[in-house]
């Protein structure tokens, strides 16, 4: 008898919290898509409009991945995405949507020593000597396809006096952002323990640079020539982001590499729906050859139904 009222009990609890979870799950509201597109706007966590559940999810060696629905802000892919991690020239998005926002193209700067002197001058550069004098256009140009850490270093001490005080400019838009795990100390992304950042982080400062026309119009080229203030040529310089010229539709991004970051990666592609997907990959092993294996799944994984 008393095997069967224990019985009885536990059945109508049991249908109780059924009936109390199908209540809450009317009611949470639904993912909205950041139409506004403000700074503050953070990314909500979601799905497109059908997903294939047979495909199973790739093994991703990075040490922090995650894919990103540009309309919707739905995360399509996420791993270790909250982990604080070095971010190399990731850094760079940050430094470009800091400089966008602030100084028109056309201005003019001239490169001081600071510029080629920084870290001793043993990194990625293009050629920039003090008393060269070189416009906004050119010198982003120079930081986001050659990656040219003596063009980025020129930009913060343009905008800011010094490297230290455009590293402040950089955090305060962190916190304009309403980022929690991000922190520079430079604009080149030069290794520090307190430069870092997380892929839910930079998927967010990722996402505003990319919408600057300037910044995506940088990132669609696959070769650039630079240019000083007075035409005369310096360079002709190859993007560092081989997957351009690949068989996706990439529509831009930028890479980084350092000996504690290890190969990062963030790129836009588009789909065969023209859903435009970020991606950003943090300390990869191979970072082309795991990019085209996520977006591959990606594609046969997601489905969006076409707008009546």
């Amino acid at each position: 008898m008393y095997d069967m009222y224990f019985f009885l009990t536990l059945k109508l609890m049991i249908k109780i919290l059924v009936a109390i979870l199908t209540l809450i799950q009317f009611q949470m509201p639904a993912p909205v898509a950041d139409q506004s597109f403000s700074e503050a706007s953070l990314l909500q966590v979601g799905s497109p409009s059908h997903r294939n559940e047979e495909n199973i999810a790739p093994i991703v060696k990075a040490n922090a991945a995650i894919v990103v629905d540009m309309e919707t802000n739905d995360i399509l892919y996420a791993k270790n995405v909250y982990d604080r991690l070095p971010i190399a020239s990731l850094t760079k998005l940050m430094t470009a949507l800091v400089i966008t926002d602030e100084l028109p193209p056309e201005k003019i700067i001239e490169i001081n020593d600071e510029a080629y002197t920084y870290n001793g001058n043993k990194s990625v550069t293009v050629g920039l000597r003090s008393g060269d004098k070189m416009d906004i256009y050119n010198l982003l140009h120079a930081s986001l396809i050659r990656s040219g850490n003596d063009a980025s270093v020129a930009l913060a001490v343009a905008s800011a006096g010094s490297i230290e005080a455009f590293a402040e400019k950089m955090n305060e838009r962190v916190t304009a952002l309403g980022l929690n795990d991000t922190h520079f100390t430079n604009p080149v992304g030069f290794d520090h323990p307190d430069n870092y950042s997380t892929a839910f982080d930079l998927s967010l400062i990722a996402k505003q640079a990319f919408r600057r026309p300037l910044v995506r119009e940088i990132m669609t080229k696959e070769i650039f020539t630079l240019k000083d203030a007075s035409g005369k040529e310096r360079g002709t310089f190859s993007n560092t982001n081989h997957l351009l010229n690949s068989y996706l539709e990439v529509l831009g991004g930028k890479t980084g590499t350092t000996p504690e970051a290890g190969q990062c990666l963030f790129f836009v592609v588009k789909n065969e729906e023209g859903h435009e997907i970020l991606i950003i990959l943090l300390g990869s092993p191979n970072r082309y050859q795991e990019a085209k294996v996520i977006t591959d799944w990606i594609f046969r994984t997601y489905h969006w139904a076409t707008p009546n």
